[in-house]
């Protein structure tokens, strides 16, 4: 039974009064549980959609729904107020506490808040206003003005005379392009889907000039397109047809007008413009054209051509440069030209037919030619100055130049023939510096080198250096004398010397003994016995020498005269005598050999007892050493 009295369906009846024993067996299958929660006002038992661990069917508190009553919560309902859904059943709802009022009562006369939501899916938008911004992000085919335009509508374009000025946009029919548009059907812009937009002069009663006004500081092109050649172009067309019709532009036309205004005051005027112009008739092989840059002098109110780019590349301009340098010229391209600068006598530069230019000086007492293949030099003056070519070199800036320094070249003459394959360094004359060059230094040293037969390195041949040497040099006289040649030589001495050379340890070179002279001496800078070479060329020498000496011993004793090189004995200059006490005068001995001497290197003169520690004295000695 339930709350009402009412039976069960599927309980048996006596179900309270049966008394159910332990060997009684039965199944809850398919039965119905009671719930065991508390009753909830105004439900009654109904049946559950859960089954229990014995497969019975659990009941549950719920509203009992029927007969087209609204079944809600208990709170009293609100006049106009929207109601809810209450869960999903579809038959009962809920309070929202919301008012129709509040949320719009006519969408006509109603600002319609999307609260950054969007209108989305709609066919056409119609409005009696005017759209003040719009902003679209999928495509849309048109909107019109049905009060003002009567039938325009649609793809269509009214007729009627735009007294009032309207422009529409729309799309173009039988194109994808988007277009504005007066009421004459005439076209303002047409924007040309994922390509151009064109500005089209074609307004009844409007100048050219009037076409299209920018009034913001900057206009900005970007190019968004992927890869390294993407760039901006800024395109004016013209032809002397229609748009749709073109026809071929002529000879001297203007192109386009790229025009700068100022105002003064009174109004709007032009102080710089660049124009473009045809320069032949236009044809698919001919797009001759010239560019002139105009601008509007001081104390004037119209520009004028500056410089004009002609169809041939030449510029045609008169430059003032103010004292600033020209640089980075590939190519002047001249036929005559004069420099002068205030206080001194003008320049004429000139090209003639034959390709010979010449620089003349004015008046006419000095003059360049350079020809093809030969330079010249005139020279016409009182005085006897003679023509100089002058070059001035230094270090770091001309502005702040510095000294240079040793090793540095001064000036190079080269010569590069042709040897079929490329140009090549094959005979040079050089001035370079021998020093870092002061107020007191400035050594220096030229050099005449070349490439020998069947060979391609360049090696110097002449050096007249820094003291006037001349070396490395094959020099074929023909039979003729070699006149004041630089010669090195060097000459050591003393004379009735007492003093003797010791002869400790035994059978070893030491230096002789005695108050040296010096005779005549040239790249060669005597100190004692020793004689240094100072000359900068790798020479051969001839070095002699010759003693008179003798022994205080009474037994014969064995001794040996050589000449040293760098404290090293020249084997082929030792020379051997025998001495003792019993001669009545010294004996003589004397030694030579040739020796290859660089600069630095030293000769000196030694002496040794081959038998014993007896000292010799060497009463005269004469060390010459010649220049082969």
């Amino acid at each position: 039974m339930n709350s009402n009295g009412q039976a069960i369906d599927g309980l048996p009846e006596d179900l309270e009064t049966r008394t159910i024993t332990a060997e009684d067996s039965f199944t809850l299958l398919g039965k119905y549980r009671l719930p065991t929660t508390k009753p909830v006002a105004n439900n009654v038992i109904l049946a559950g959609t859960s089954t229990g661990d014995q497969g019975e069917i659990l009941c549950e508190w719920g509203v009992e729904l029927g007969g087209g009553d609204v079944v809600g919560n208990s709170v009293p309902s609100v006049d106009n107020e929207l109601v809810l859904y209450d869960g999903t059943s579809g038959k009962a709802i809920k309070s929202s506490s919301v008012l129709i009022s509040n949320v719009i009562s006519n969408p006509v006369n109603q600002n319609l808040d999307m609260n950054s939501n969007d209108i989305i899916n709609a066919s056409n938008i119609t409005t009696n206003n005017t759209f003040s911004n719009i902003s679209v992000q999928t495509p849309f085919t048109y909107y019109f003005r049905p009060t003002a335009l009567g039938n325009a509508q649609g793809n269509q374009w009214g007729t009627l005379d735009d007294v009032n000025d309207e422009w529409f946009l729309g799309s173009e029919p039988g194109t994808t392009n988007l277009v504005i548009k007066n009421r004459l059907g005439e076209k303002l812009m047409t924007f040309q889907q994922d390509k151009e937009i064109k500005i089209i002069d074609t307004l009844v009663g409007e100048g050219a000039d009037q076409l299209l006004k920018l009034n913001q500081p900057d206009v900005v092109l970007e190019a968004n397109i992927a890869g390294s050649g993407s760039f901006n172009i800024f395109k004016s067309q013209k032809s002397e047809g229609t748009i749709d019709i073109p026809t071929v532009v002529g000879d001297n036309a203007i192109i386009s007008l790229t025009e700068a205004n100022s105002y003064d005051g009174a109004s709007f005027n032009p102080n710089a413009q660049i124009a473009y112009y045809t320069t032949e008739l236009q044809t698919p092989t001919n797009h001759g054209g010239r560019m002139e840059l105009r601008s509007t002098d001081i104390g004037a109110t119209l520009p004028t051509t500056k410089i004009t780019v002609a169809d041939d590349v030449s510029l045609s301009a008169t430059l003032d440069m103010e004292e600033n340098d020209i640089q980075n010229v590939k190519l002047i391209d001249v036929e005559e030209m004069k420099i002068e600068k205030a206080g001194f006598s003008p320049y004429d530069i000139k090209i003639d037919d034959a390709g010979t230019l010449t620089l003349t000086r004015q008046p006419a007492n000095g003059l360049l030619e350079i020809r093809t293949s030969r330079m010249s030099y005139y020279h016409c003056i009182s005085n006897n100055e003679g023509i100089r070519k002058q070059y001035f070199v230094s270090r770091n800036t001309i502005a702040t130049p510095s000294a240079i320094i040793a090793g540095a070249f001064i000036s190079r003459q080269e010569g590069f023939p042709h040897d079929g394959v490329d140009f090549n360094l094959s005979s040079r004359i050089a001035h370079i510096a021998t020093e870092t060059h002061s107020a007191i230094a400035h050594g220096t040293k030229i050099t005449l080198s070349t490439v020998d037969d069947t060979t391609i390195t360049m090696t110097d041949k002449l050096t007249v250096d820094n003291n006037v040497e001349i070396t490395n040099a094959n020099l074929d006289m023909g039979g003729n004398d070699i006149l004041n040649k630089l010669t090195a030589y060097s000459e050591l001495y003393f004379k009735d010397n007492v003093t003797p050379t010791p002869q400790s340890p035994v059978n070893t070179y030491l230096e002789v003994v005695g108050t040296v002279s010096f005779g005549l001496n040239s790249q060669f800078t005597p100190a004692g016995i020793i004689s240094v070479y100072d000359g900068t060329q790798t020479k051969i020498f001839k070095a002699s020498v010759n003693v008179s000496w003798s022994s205080g011993d009474i037994q014969n004793n064995t001794y040996s005269l050589a000449i040293f090189k760098n404290g090293v004995e020249i084997v082929s200059s030792a020379s051997r005598a025998s001495l003792d006490n019993a001669a009545q005068w010294p004996r003589n001995c004397s030694c030579e050999c040739l020796v290859s001497l660089a600069t630095t290197d030293f000769l000196d003169v030694r002496v040794k007892n081959l038998d014993s520690t007896q000292s010799v004295i060497i009463t005269d000695l004469n060390f010459n050493i010649t220049e082969v």
